[in-house]
């Protein structure tokens, strides 16, 4: 018994290291310090197999199914979202091959701590702004809020009745103000339009300025603070809240006491600096003592609407970024110690002590010495789209080239920090005295006395909130008119020959214009005068200068000759119309049919219309059989009418499938289609030829391996980048499914390729708002029977993220992917059943997780070519054959009802399937070929498009 018992565990040791398998660590490996917090883990298996592999992540050691962050990979490397600095790690990976598991021990990493110039946290998405509320996120576009939590997922969304315009923060809430002047409270991921009679012209944090007075919000309720119809705009710096008057500026503190005013008119804005404050006016800075004195002041010779000029302080310095390429740095004094011509177009500058951080086309940290601690920039153009946001040691910056994204930026900033970028959550209330509330309107009588201002007893006002819904509508009830006053002072016109550096020059000069510091609660009001409009003659010697004002004094000086003119041209139309003349509106039918052929066959595989040309173009490629396949392309006009062709090749095989149009760097069209070539290469290689909008050749490349390799798909990148697909022979295994970056004049930047032991055929592919493709193929090398479904992600260098496999026991032929919102993608493929096909449909989110489906048989024999998007509407197309005879159908596809409804069913006396469409201004050009037992010809039709446009 006990020698049975001994083989038995010989027998299960000796099973266990048969079928062990060692998984190790890479990248990072165990126990190691200071990981980059935008690390690639990667591991290594001690055999090889069909695996896929589990990635485990967490920062507890009880590592748990939850902590799964990536499943089914069949790549031995992730690249994941970016880690948390100075934390503790622990990740797992699970080898999956048929019924066998096995997880590599629990490794262990540290991540290393901030360094100035990381980038941290990511927002993807379509946001004009970004916004930190609380611990959560708000994305703004135009009309929409969206809520985020710290997953940067959407927890909710609103509509506003109009277009963002402001938002101010306040202890927990925030306050938002449309373009149409309705003002919204958001508490929590609650937002609440404020309904009051007010327009809202402007917010700094409680503070709320209506078009007569200003308003304070205690947390329940608006009060009534000022009634005043003389403020122009509210701004807060730290706890001081600061009115914008035509011909003054006040300060107030946090408690709402008036603490001073300075008499200066047409102030652009104010900013603390050594103690005192700049004030920014069209052609000047000046600066104000904490007495109040005034110290020195900078002369400009442009205006600021001229130069866009933006203001920057840190402690000692006084940044001055004029337009977008110099930067002017003055002391403590207003002396100019150095004027710099920026390398790149600048934005932004935030300042920290002699530190600071230029943000534009590329983002630098630098200091006056020239000294650069770090940068940012990328492979493309680089667009800031929105204004920097200071938060603790970070900057928040929108930023585009390829893909719109808000970055987040470590940058160890000093508490002498440029405030312009700073959101305060400053809360100002009221403190109740003898004299609570001030009333400024004034008559002008009482303002040229200019002794007291008028007090009246605060009345509190409790101001309803309703509820906003989402089927919202812009309505006002008034509107008043808006009086547009010219500048005072003639703009000065620079010589022809000044540039805009030799112009901005600065004159720095010294004053002593004394203002006035009240002493008690109360300011004596100075009446704003209604201004008198004066306007300016272009003609060299005249200057005319009238009064005007806001009613006429006689409507009989009025002419009303060209409104008369209008109505008598308005009847007259209208009873052209009553008489049935149509010449007036009269149009050519939209509708066309043109067919295109030659002594040889040609075939058509793509339509491309040039939809950015001063005139419509539209580009066809396919092939002409001579005996040989030779490239083709047509170039048609707007009535499908032939321009221009191009047919070429080599000896042997040559055709173009897909086709793409781009601009080069002088925004010129440039055609760039990818196809086959067996004339090159060693078996047969992709081509790849770069054409101009007269046909003439910019480059051809062709690229492949030992075998047979083809292109099948090529997309716009970025504008200035392509991606192409296609199959490739490597490795001796059967082809495999490949993506290829290149840039725009040919240059290659990388190439992927993805699939098993057996054959991979590549289809289609889309690319996410995260830099992300998905590649649509179908592959033998996995699945579930025959050809199934196969779908890589790969990141913005081609590594692969996931991979993942649909499908049924029978042949599952791919028919197109599309992007949609929320980082999710329409799929829709074939399943051979019995001599026809059952279309299936199914929308994958990010992770490859399928989050609904639906399909439906085809009546008979119908396959579908491929799927295209327009104005967030999907249309699939192909043909059907019935009786020996092939007839073009088009379906849209209806997501919500789970159905294809079939728009287009083209039959012709010949037989015609489709092989391309596009779209342009609600037309639909469908594309394809029509041939009997003789010829092959090309059918190019227009129509217009049914259903929802």
């Amino acid at each position: 018994m006990k020698k049975i018992l001994v083989n038995l565990i010989f027998i299960l040791l000796l099973t266990n290291l048969i079928f062990s398998l060692e998984i190790n660590a890479k990248s990072p490996l165990n126990n190691a310090r200071n990981v980059d917090i935008r690390n690639i883990f990667r591991w290594e298996v001690s055999e090889e197999g069909d695996y896929k592999f589990n990635l485990y992540l967490s920062t507890d050691e009880n590592i748990q199914k939850d902590d799964m962050v990536i499943s089914n990979l069949f790549s031995n490397f992730y690249a994941g979202n970016i880690l948390k600095p100075n934390s503790h790690y622990y990740w797992q990976i699970e080898a999956i091959e048929g019924n066998r598991s096995i997880k590599s021990e629990i490794f262990y990493f540290e991540t290393r701590p901030l360094e100035d110039g990381d980038i941290f946290e990511i927002i993807y998405g379509d946001y004009d702004e970004i916004k930190i509320y609380n611990d959560l996120f708000l994305g703004i576009k135009s009309k929409k809020v969206d809520i985020l939590n710290k997953e940067k997922k959407i927890t909710k969304s609103f509509e506003l009745k109009d277009k963002f315009k402001k938002i101010s923060f306040f202890k927990e809430y925030a306050f938002i103000l449309d373009d149409l002047g309705n003002l919204y409270l958001l508490n929590g991921e609650s937002l609440e339009q404020i309904s009051t009679s007010y327009d809202f012209i402007d917010i700094s944090n409680n503070m709320a300025l209506a078009d007569k007075k200003l308003l304070y919000f205690d947390g329940q309720s608006f009060q009534t603070f000022l009634e005043d119809k003389n403020i122009l705009k509210i701004k807060s710096i730290g706890n001081n809240l600061f009115l914008f008057y035509q011909n003054k500026i006040s300060k107030y503190s946090n408690e709402l006491i008036l603490e001073w005013t300075i008499d200066e008119k047409d102030v652009l804005d104010i900013f603390e600096f050594e103690k005192g404050y700049l004030l920014l006016k069209n052609k000047k800075i000046i600066h104000y003592k904490e007495d109040l004195q005034k110290n020195k002041e900078i002369n400009f010779n442009i205006e600021y609407s001229k130069m866009n000029r933006k203001v920057n302080t840190s402690k000692d310095f006084v940044f001055v970024l004029s337009g977008q390429s110099l930067l002017s740095i003055y002391d403590k004094d207003l002396e100019m110690i150095k004027s710099i011509n920026l390398d790149f177009k600048t934005n932004y500058v935030i300042a920290d002590k002699e530190n600071f951080i230029l943000i534009g086309e590329s983002i630098k940290s630098q200091n006056i010495n020239g000294d650069t601690f770090w940068t940012y920039g990328t492979l493309n153009q680089m667009d800031i789209f929105s204004k920097p946001i200071i938060n603790g040691d970070s900057f928040l910056i929108g930023v585009s080239d390829y893909l719109k994204r808000h970055l987040f930026f470590y940058n160890d900033f000093s508490e002498y920090v440029d405030k312009n970028y700073v959101t305060d959550k400053i809360f100002f209330e009221l403190v109740k005295q003898e004299a609570e509330n001030i009333k400024t309107d004034l008559t002008e009588k009482e303002t040229e006395a200019a002794t007291t201002s008028q007090i009246e007893e605060i009345t509190e006002q409790a101001t309803k909130i309703i509820e906003l819904t989402e089927d919202t509508t812009s309505s006002k009830e008034d509107f008043e008119k808006e009086t547009i006053t010219p500048p005072e002072t003639e703009i000065e016109k620079p010589s022809a020959s000044a540039t805009a550096n030799e112009v901005e020059e600065t004159q720095v000069s010294t004053a002593t214009t004394e203002t006035t510091k009240p002493s008690t609660l109360l300011e004596n009001f100075e009446l704003i005068p209604e201004s008198t409009i004066t306007k300016q003659a272009t003609s060299e010697s005249t200057q005319i200068t009238e009064e005007s004002t806001s009613t006429f004094e006689n409507i009989d000086n009025l002419n009303f000759d060209m409104y008369y003119e209008y109505v008598d041209f308005i009847d007259e139309v209208y009873n052209d119309l009553l008489n049935g003349i149509s010449n007036l509106f009269d149009q050519e039918s939209v509708e066309l049919e043109k067919i295109y052929e030659n002594d040889n066959d040609i075939y058509l595989y793509d339509i491309n219309i040039d939809k950015n040309a001063t005139e419509t173009s539209v580009y066809i490629t396919g092939y002409e059989n001579s005996g040989e396949w030779n490239n083709l392309i047509y170039k048609l006009d707007e009535n499908l009418e032939l321009e221009k062709q191009k047919v070429f090749g080599g000896d042997k095989t040559d055709f173009l499938k897909k086709s793409l149009i781009t601009k080069d760097a002088s925004d010129n069209t440039v055609i760039i289609s990818v196809g086959d070539t067996t004339s090159e290469g060693l078996n047969g290689d992709i081509s790849l030829v770069s054409l101009d909008a007269t046909l003439n050749q910019n480059y051809f490349v062709n690229y492949g391996d030992l075998g047979r390799d083809s292109g099948i798909n090529i997309k716009d990148y970025d504008g200035e980048n392509f991606i192409i697909m296609g199959n490739l022979y490597q490795n001796n295994k059967l082809t495999d499914m490949f993506l290829s970056k290149y840039s725009n004049n040919g240059t290659r930047l990388w190439t992927s390729a993805f699939g098993g032991k057996s054959i991979e055929i590549a289809s289609d592919f889309s690319i996410d708002n995260q830099e992300n493709i998905l590649a649509l193929g179908s592959t033998r090398s996995f699945g579930y029977g025959g050809f199934d479904i196969y779908i890589v992600k790969t990141d913005f260098y081609g590594n692969e993220i996931w991979s993942n496999t649909f499908g049924t026991s029978e042949n599952d032929l791919p028919v197109g992917i599309q992007s949609l919102s929320g980082n999710r993608f329409l799929i829709m493929y074939q399943a051979e059943k019995e001599n026809k096909f059952e279309n299936r449909l199914m929308i994958l989110n990010s992770d490859g997780n399928i989050v609904k489906q639906f399909s439906n048989e085809t009546e008979g024999y119908e396959k579908l070519l491929g799927m295209e998007e327009y104005k967030n509407n999907f249309y699939t197309y192909g043909f059907k054959r019935e009786n020996n005879k092939t007839t073009g159908i088009i379906y849209k596809v209806n997501i919500e009802n789970n159905s294809l409804n079939k728009i287009y069913e083209i039959e012709r006396k010949d037989n015609f399937e489709i092989r391309a469409i596009d779209f342009h201004e609600d037309l639909i050009y469908i594309a394809g070929n029509e041939f009997d037992d003789d010829k092959n010809r090309i059918l190019i039709l227009r129509k217009e498009l049914k259903g929802d446009k």
